[in-house]
């Protein structure tokens, strides 16, 4: 029932996250936002929309060929937003190589209607490596900015938040599946937290975002 509740509470935030950035792109351009609506829209259609679908149509399995798909978007829409300068953007291109070669010779089904958890592992340490690339990279290449003004320092550390506690959700359903009960349940309620926290994140790059005029904050 808590996590249920739990539940709802964060499809909620997520769809006035949403519109909170709608909002915002019709008022300063969606291209001002590197068109973060887009992603948070489709996290909402896959994550929230569908999900109520199913229940509503009492499906006994959840469809992942969804996430299959929602999972090569956001490393293609990750790609765009941090795309930045030649050398960077070589290493951009290299790392979502690397993601798309490993769900080859993984020979993961991206039309396979069971979700792969090894996928659900490359898209997780695709968002660590990239988002703390970036965070070097800001801090290497100082320019005088705080790098707290900057949106996508928020966005970093929700990716990284949310890849991590991704990664200590999975592990548990991956090595004790149904044979330790409350180790599974407070895995659950650790990745519902870890969403939880990256809403928040967002909600901070919301406001930088709000607060700056200019576009691309490479």
């Amino acid at each position: 029932m808590a996590l249920t509740i739990f539940y709802y509470i964060y499809c909620c935030s997520l769809l006035t996250l949403t519109i909170l950035f709608f909002t915002l792109g019709i008022r300063k351009k969606f291209y001002s936002q590197s068109f973060f609506f887009i992603y948070l829209l489709a996290t909402l259609l896959v994550d929230v929309v569908m999900g109520f679908a199913e229940k509503i149509l009492k499906v006994d399995e959840p469809n992942a060929i969804r996430f299959n798909f929602y999972i090569i978007f956001s490393i293609l829409y990750f790609n765009y937003l941090y795309w930045d300068k030649k050398r960077w953007n070589i290493f951009l291109i290299i790392l979502s190589v690397f993601c798309f070669f490993f769900i080859y010779i993984l020979k993961i089904d991206l039309l396979n209607n069971i979700f792969d958890l090894r996928l659900g592992f490359i898209i997780s340490f695709y968002y660590i490596i990239v988002s703390l690339s970036w965070l070097l990279k800001k801090n290497y290449y100082f320019d005088g900015e705080k790098i707290i003004n900057n949106p996508l320092y928020w966005i970093s550390l929700s990716q990284i938040v949310w890849a991590s506690f991704f990664i200590l959700r999975t592990v548990p359903m991956y090595y004790f599946n149904d044979s330790n009960k409350s180790i599974l349940s407070f895995s659950k309620i650790l990745f519902i937290a870890g969403n939880y926290i990256s809403i928040i994140l967002y909600t901070c790059a919301y406001f930088k975002w709000k607060k700056n005029s200019y576009a691309r904050q490479d």
